[in-house]
């Protein structure tokens, strides 16, 4: 269950320090503290310990990361792998309903280090997510086979679009660029996050203009 009360319920319970294991045989969790707590015979995971899990998960679990290609290659930089650092970075950040990001700052890095990383809201991390596929196609592209043509799939505010009726994989994407290019660009302008609003039209500029 993920948390819905104040962080401050985990500090000062009793750790069971000496049953720890390595987290994907990589993460060390070394927090003074029981990183899960019961309540009324519900149970709750702190906050910061579930967005730590997630990422060595993403680097490092074989399953996820043979099901998600799109974490292929990327790994977490020394010191996050302790997550007592990870946290200390993690209380400076604007985080709560938000999406831990890796390339938006630098797109195409495959670490996640204090130094790339940024929290985003949801939506935006899905406009930049690609949702179909990387094969012999651009991303985005997907082939009809019924009208043998090429469709484009694209989400937005999370919803799902497709468009479709491309004779080449080639015209496909660059309609996908465009509609990217202009959401991303949307978004950016109606952010006040300076650092965001300056990496999205970054992002924007590289890989869709």
């Amino acid at each position: 269950m993920t948390l819905t009360v104040s962080p401050d319920i985990f500090i000062g319970t009793k750790p069971n320090i000496n049953r720890r294991k390595l987290l994907c045989g990589v993460g060390v969790n070394d927090a003074p503290y029981s990183t899960r707590v019961e309540i009324n015979g519900k149970e709750f995971r702190c906050p910061y310990y579930e967005k730590w899990g997630n990422l060595i998960s993403r680097c490092y679990r074989e399953p996820r990361r043979a099901k998600d290609k799109c974490y292929e290659g990327c790994s977490v930089s020394d010191d996050w792998l302790y997550f007592s650092n990870f946290r200390s970075w993690m209380e400076t950040q604007d985080w709560e309903d938000k999406h831990l990001d890796k390339d938006i700052l630098f797109p195409g890095n495959k670490v996640y280090s204090p130094e790339t990383c940024i929290f985003v809201p949801y939506h935006i991390n899905q406009i930049i997510k690609p949702h179909t596929k990387r094969g012999k196609y651009p991303k985005g592209v997907l082939y009809n086979k019924i009208t043998k043509r090429y469709n484009i799939q694209f989400r937005i505010k999370g919803k799902m679009y497709s468009r479709g009726g491309w004779d080449t994989p080639e015209e496909a994407y660059v309609e996908y660029k465009k509609i990217k290019y202009a959401e991303l660009i949307k978004e950016a302008n109606q952010i006040t996050d300076e650092k965001l609003k300056n990496a999205l039209y970054n992002y924007a500029k590289i890989l869709y203009d």
